[in-house]
Parts: structure tokens; sequence; C-alpha cells
């Protein structure tokens, strides 16, 4: 089967297509259990309060030890800093807002570790009645030098259902 035209381009192109394959877009029917084992350490899932901010209720192993923190309790907001950090977390305010699936690739710097990475997200809504609840979604961190020292630029693509 041929990955859909909107993840094209995207290194981890096989991950989210098993991701977006294996999610329920209804947030009484999402389980983690329902996914892939090998996407558990790069998950994480995001509660969307009433009043916009976006705690971070679940973070894979993978991702809390390569930013070197554990990420849970604390809103997404917060933890974005740099150039790409508004058009990051507007995607996480279209999620929300268009319940559609958003994949992304933003270069992003780990202060923790002084480095840049190359970060592939796909993020999507979780729902209850009308309205987003939840929003789960899966990162993979790529060096520079893997991607070819940049040689790939930002993408942006969303699901058009």
């Amino acid at each position: 089967m041929a990955a859909p035209k909107w993840l094209s381009g995207f290194l981890s192109k096989s991950q989210f297509e098993s991701f977006f394959r294996s999610i329920s877009t209804v947030a009484a029917e999402f389980d983690v259990l329902d996914l892939p084992a090998a996407l558990w350490p790069n998950l994480y899932l995001l509660h969307v309060n009433p009043d916009g901010s976006l705690p971070i209720r679940i973070a894979g192993e993978g991702l809390r030890t390569v930013l070197s923190r554990d990420l849970r309790g604390q809103d997404l907001t917060d933890i974005m800093h740099g150039p790409s950090s508004d058009s990051v977390v507007r995607a996480y305010r279209t999620c929300v807002a268009d319940a559609t699936s958003i994949c992304l690739r933003r270069h992003v710097q780990i202060r923790s570790k002084g480095l840049i990475k190359v970060v592939e997200g796909a993020i999507a809504p979780l729902i209850e009645g009308d309205r987003v609840i939840k929003v789960a979604g899966c990162l993979f961190l790529y060096s520079l030098e893997t991607v070819k020292a940049g040689a790939l630029g930002e993408l942006y693509s969303v699901n058009p259902r």
C-alpha cells in the first residue's frame, strides 16, 4: 500500500503511517496499547484544557531521555522556545480547532545538550462529542549529520481527510 500523499517527504513516514493507522480519534476509545510498541518511547499525550493550556500527561521514555527531563505536567507552550516555537504551537492550536491530524518537521535546539536536531512530529486530535479534549502525538529526532547537515527544510502537512 502506498503512503498517503500528505506524508510525502518525511523521514518518519512509515512510523507516521503506523501511528495514524492504529489510533482512534474517539477519545474514549484511545488506548496506548492499541499503538505499535515500537512507537511507545516516542509517544506523548496532551490534555486540552478549557483555558487553552496544553499540559503534557504522558511522555515516552525515549522523549524523556533525549530531552534530559520529564515533560509530564508541563504545559506545551511553556517548554517551546526558539524561532520555530510559534509555528509549532500554531500547529497544535490548528489540530484542536479543526480536529485534524498534522505532521511537521522543524530544526530544534535542545538547550540541555547544546544540540540542534531535526524533529518530525505527528499529532492527532482525540475527540469527545464535538470537542477535541486531548492530542496524541509522536516525535522522532534526527541529528543534522543524519540528514546531511540540514539539507532537509521544514515541512508542514495537514491531513486532507
